[in-house]
């Protein structure tokens, strides 16, 4: 957990002095240790169709309602970075996300690494632009209806397909 709070410039680098930075450290390890846990006991023992949308919604807001430490955190220099973390849940997401698929409530279309996108961007999106809760139940409706299982989806626009040739 310690390198996923890690020091840049350090508690001197910024404007915190070395007893609020060490606070505000251990408030965000508490935090993704109890993050963790809750991964964990929900892949364990969660309900089949809704734990990976109750950790889900859980990470969303508190990604939202930690921006504050997170941005004392970066203005004394110290990294907080949001993918590490939540990639160290990857094995709690495929469990949760399995279940949920044997139960029919995700597409069976959807892997562990399109869960871990969407719980990345999310987060970061919460975070940096400050979302309200309303904010947060609109997009993460949009997100679990996107991983709901049903007919195809018709897209009004394709994403474009790579090349090798850039356009012109």
């Amino acid at each position: 957990m310690d390198a996923l709070v890690s020091t840049g410039a350090g508690p001197g680098g910024g404007s915190l002095d070395p007893t609020k930075h060490a606070l505000l450290t251990a408030i965000m390890k508490g935090m993704l240790d109890r993050l963790h846990h809750d991964a964990e006991q929900l892949a364990a023992q969660g309900g089949p169709t809704t734990a990976l949308f109750t950790f889900f919604t859980d990470l969303v807001g508190e990604a939202a309602a930690r921006k504050s430490v997170i941005d004392l955190l970066a203005d004394a220099g110290t990294d907080v970075p949001v993918e590490a973390p939540i990639r160290g849940l990857d094995g709690a997401i495929s469990a949760m996300l399995q279940r949920a698929q044997a139960r029919h409530a995700i597409r069976a279309d959807v892997t562990a690494d399109v869960v871990l996108a969407l719980l990345i961007s999310t987060a970061q999106g919460a975070m940096r632009a400050e979302w309200t809760p309303a904010t947060q139940r609109r997009v993460l409706r949009i997100v679990f209806d996107g991983l709901a299982p049903g007919p195809p989806r018709r897209h009004h626009r394709r994403a474009p397909t790579p090349t090798s040739e850039p356009s012109r």
